[in-house]
């Protein structure tokens, strides 16, 4: 091994990435971005618009921590990853598929009341802070499950559930299958080979469907009321 990806892995290491991602650390640093954001905006009395900036801080925060690893990783060490922890099982599936739900409940709360109409401190910042917050919380959902596909594809004794061509693939390759049926709600050149994967396909593409078709009524009533 040279020793520029001896010094790589070292830092990886250092700064809590690589295989076994560690998923206590980046949602340690979540919440301390989102009690930052939530503490910088503490001359707005509006405490609801300061804490859906909080959450959509900590979503960004964890996006910034698990791309670094994902844009990182080779082919090894995402089946190492898998199989030597469960940075995509499905309880953090569950926990960041729910906060990415989340955002966009809180994002839709924050344009609809009345006191978002009625300030004009907020009027524009709001509208800012609610596609911030539904862009943030997609893209959460997306690398949730990418990383939740990559664990069902490493985590047997064999791989497969899903047949990638050429290469063997890393963790941007599952990125990818998993942004497809985000954006597409059906699998391009990636084929799905099991009755489990197949399931997991289901649900992402009907929870993205869903997602999606909220985004599009928020904007709507966003462009309704402000034009």
């Amino acid at each position: 091994m040279d020793p520029a990806t001896v010094g790589r892995r070292r830092l990886d290491q250092l700064m809590g990435i690589g295989p076994g991602v560690n998923w206590r650390r980046n949602l340690l640093a979540a919440a301390t971005t989102g009690t930052v954001v939530f503490a910088v905006l503490g001359a707005i009395d509006d405490v609801m618009f300061r804490l859906m900036a909080a959450w959509t801080g900590g979503l960004i925060a964890t996006l910034v921590a698990t791309w670094t690893f994902i844009l990182r990783s080779t082919p090894d060490e995402a089946r190492a990853k898998a199989r030597a922890a469960d940075p995509g099982g499905a309880g953090i599936l569950a926990v960041f598929v729910a906060a990415s739900l989340s955002g966009l409940l809180g994002a839709i709360v924050v344009v609809a009341r009345p006191e978002t109409a009625n300030s004009r401190f907020l009027n524009g910042f709001d509208l800012w802070l609610a596609l911030v917050s539904v862009a943030a919380g997609w893209f959460v959902m997306q690398t949730a499950f990418a990383l939740h596909y990559a664990q069902l594809y490493w985590g047997g004794a064999e791989p497969g559930g899903l047949s990638f061509p050429g290469e063997p693939p890393d963790d941007v390759d599952f990125a990818y299958f998993a942004f497809g049926v985000g954006m597409t709600f059906q699998v391009a050149d990636v084929t799905t080979t099991s009755t489990s994967m197949r399931r997991t396909v289901l649900i992402h593409a009907t929870l993205s469907f869903v997602y999606n078709s909220a985004i599009l009524a928020l904007t709507i009533n966003l462009l309704a009321g402000r034009f």
